[in-house]
This record gives C-alpha cells, sequence and structure tokens, in this order.
C-alpha cells in the first residue's frame, strides 16, 4: 500500500487498523489476515479495513502448499470422504 493514502487524511483510519491487526494478532488470525491481503491484492486502506472484518469469508489452510492440496481437500468434503484419508 506504499503511497496510497494520505497521512494527514487517513490517520484515523491507519489508527483503526493499527487497532484490528492488533486484535487479529492476539486471536492467531494475523497470518490468514496476511495471506488474505496477498489474495485479494489489496491496495488501499479502506480495502485492508474491509478485509479486517470478513475473514470468515475466507477459507486458511496453511499446510497446503498447492492449490492441488487445497482441491484435494474441498473433493473430499464434498465426497464425504475422510481427509486424513489420502492428505
Amino acid at each position: 500500500m506504499n503511497n496510497n493514502f494520505s497521512f494527514s487524511e487517513d490517520i484515523d483510519k491507519i489508527s483503526t487498523l493499527s487497532d484490528r491487526i492488533r486484535e487479529l494478532e492476539n486471536q492467531g488470525m494475523l497470518s490468514k489476515y496476511k495471506a488474505v491481503l496477498e489474495f485479494a491484492d489489496c491496495t488501499d486502506i479502506d480495502h485492508a479495513l474491509d478485509l479486517t472484518q470478513n475473514l470468515e469469508c475466507y477459507d486458511f489452510y496453511p499446510d497446503f502448499s498447492s492449490p492441488e492440496d487445497y482441491g484435494k481437500l474441498a473433493l473430499l468434503k464434498t465426497s464425504g470422504l475422510k481427509p486424513n484419508l489420502f492428505l
């Protein structure tokens, strides 16, 4: 988000974002938030603030290293099979 906001205009937003990030860190959700920021190609502070309130809209599996791993889990979930049999 380099140079995408005006310090004087957005100081309240920056403060709010800082508070929300601190809350996410205390909840153990900071890694998920960072992943969502990257996935959503977040480039402005309003979007970053919105994402702090909508993390439940995203699945996060840090142990998966590829889209194929996630695809296997999604397939297993819909089939009713136990994921630990194949992953």
